[in-house]
């Protein structure tokens, strides 16, 4: 997945087609969620909240962002 911006507190990805977004008990496979997770993106922070990833459909592709709430 490509980062297209990155600090501290943002991460916007450009996500593929056919990734769904975030976890759940239906979904088979990696999804954004556990690329995130698997990246160390929320390593260390008291509140991981990766389900606050913006979320599109899982047959369109395009930009998503998340923000670790760390103001």
């Amino acid at each position: 997945m490509a980062v297209l911006y990155e600090d501290k507190e943002t991460l916007v990805i450009n996500k593929p087609v056919d990734l769904v977004v975030n976890r759940a008990e239906s979904i088979r496979g990696e999804t954004v969620q556990d690329w995130v997770e698997g990246q160390g993106w929320y390593k260390g922070l008291k509140d991981s909240r990766t389900q606050d990833i913006e979320a599109l459909y899982w047959e369109r592709s395009g930009v998503c962002h998340g923000g670790t709430g760390n103001r």
